[in-house]
């Protein structure tokens, strides 16, 4: 499949990471991905999600996993990794959580912080450029109280400047108006403003290989116009 701008931009690579517990041999197997998504509880961070995301998982019992050194079915453990890090990190945070005592789907408005520049920390072993730094450009915010209505926002960053683009409004906001949307602390529906969607771009841009094909913006300008259109679609 030919690759395209989305994949030069977005895209990276994940390695699960699967070792057994017998004889300790390491499994890997790679995937590519355009955005992660991000499991959230209350109170909690961006930073955390991405950690949490990379926990090690116990495969025992009917989950055992088959070792080709062992020939068998043995207890292991697997994790998840970042081999290769996009241009822009685009990380989905899983508000809308089916509630099976409810029988159907509910949106969490936890509090998730989420900072102006983050360092990913959950990279492989074999990770180019393991200390990049991202900077958060654009938010895609959920307003409503729940996931089977509401309307969406976006929060983007350019020349400096936070602009929030509400259908076919845009007006400046400061910096310190993204508090506003990292949710609310206690399980209530007050806040119903809540970072949805949040882009991170690196300020070292990957140009090798197919990632030349896509001029990279201005890292101090963020996405200008055509981003700003696509983000308050």
């Amino acid at each position: 499949q030919p690759k395209t701008w989305i994949h030069s931009i977005f895209e990276g690579v994940l390695t699960s990471e699967t070792r057994c517990m017998c004889c300790e041999s390491l499994t890997t197997r790679d995937e590519r991905f355009l955005d992660l998504s991000l499991e959230i509880e209350q109170n909690s961070s961006v930073s955390a999600c991405m950690r949490n995301f990379s926990s090690s998982e116990a495969l025992r019992g009917e989950n055992k996993f088959f070792c080709d050194t062992c020939c068998s079915l043995q207890e292991a453990k697997r994790s998840m990794r970042i081999k290769r890090l996009p241009n822009v990190l685009a990380l989905h945070l899983k508000r809308f959580k089916y509630i099976e005592s409810l029988q159907r789907f509910k949106k969490l408005s936890h509090r998730i912080s989420f900072p102006l520049e983050l360092k990913v920390t959950n990279t492989a072993e074999s990770t180019e450029d393991p200390d990049r730094v991202y900077s958060l450009f654009a938010v895609v915010v959920h307003v409503g109280s729940g996931p089977n209505h509401g309307h969406y926002i976006s929060l983007v960053r350019s020349h400096q400047h936070w602009l929030v683009f509400d259908d076919e409004s845009v007006d400046l906001i400061e910096e310190a108006s993204l508090h506003s949307c990292f949710g609310s602390p206690v399980d209530t529906s007050a806040n119903t403003d809540t970072g949805y969607l949040l882009f991170y771009q690196a300020a070292r841009w990957n140009t090798a290989g197919e990632a030349a094909h896509a001029k990279p913006p201005s890292a101090a300008a963020g996405f200008d116009g055509a981003a700003c259109t696509m983000l308050s679609t």
